[in-house]
């Protein structure tokens, strides 16, 4: 807590939540989020990250990755999908089904549908 009145502008915790009651726990996470610097955190405690962090990088076998950067690419992917396969049903719609365009857009609306499923697994 020092630190943190010092005016320190950037803290290096490591697994700070595992020997905190309930109520020191809280306030200790409403004082971190008003924290105005840097806070690099290292917990298995996923609630508390959610609570405390903005951004959540990971390390594993000595590789960096970003998941919640991931899963806003895989939104986006997914929302463009979800986009593309209502103008293909839009189009469907108007189409009798001896058109030959009707299948190449059944077909396609089926492989969209088959990604967006994929992506939500």
């Amino acid at each position: 807590m020092q630190y943190l009145v010092d005016g320190t502008n950037c803290l290096i915790l490591d697994e700070l939540t595992n020997h905190l009651d309930l109520p020191s726990r809280e306030q200790f996470e409403d004082t971190l989020k008003q924290y105005p610097g840097t806070l690099i955190v290292a917990s298995h405690d996923c609630y508390f990250r959610e609570r405390v962090c903005h951004e959540e990088w990971q390390l594993k076998q000595g590789q960096l990755s970003f998941p919640k950067a991931q899963e806003s690419i895989n939104e986006k992917h997914r929302l463009l999908l979800e986009t593309e396969r209502q103008y293909v049903l839009g189009k469907l719609s108007t189409l009798p089904k001896d058109d030959p365009n009707y299948l190449e857009l059944d077909k396609r609306f089926t492989e969209l549908t088959r990604e967006i499923q994929r992506l939500l697994v």
